[in-house]
């Protein structure tokens, strides 16, 4: 009918909006309880904030290449499974940014 109509798929939607809670949160936390932090703490949040950064990024291309491909998960999994990836990643980033300190 001449509608320009884009299909956008439904697990990388959801993603969009439930991984960016845990990036929001940590970011927030760190922005506004930096200045009373000692240094130590500031290094974890900065390692918290990476993790669910990068981590959020990750399983937002997992969930692409999934949607391209055809595979469909079920609601449930594919939120959790992001969030795993998060804490997954900040544990990595925890130890590993923690042995300056």
């Amino acid at each position: 009918m001449g509608a320009f109509i884009v299909k956008f798929p439904q697990m990388v939607q959801v993603w969009l909006n439930a991984g960016m809670l845990p990036v929001f949160i940590i970011l927030g936390y760190h922005l506004f309880a930096r200045d009373t932090m000692p240094e130590a703490e500031r290094l974890q949040g900065r390692a918290g904030l990476a993790a669910s950064a990068s981590g959020f990024l990750l399983w937002l291309l997992v969930l692409a290449a999934l949607e391209v491909s055809g595979v469909a998960v079920e609601y449930p999994y594919y939120v959790a499974g992001g969030y795993v990836v998060m804490l997954i990643l900040g544990v990595f980033f925890w130890k590993t940014w923690s042995r300056g300190v």
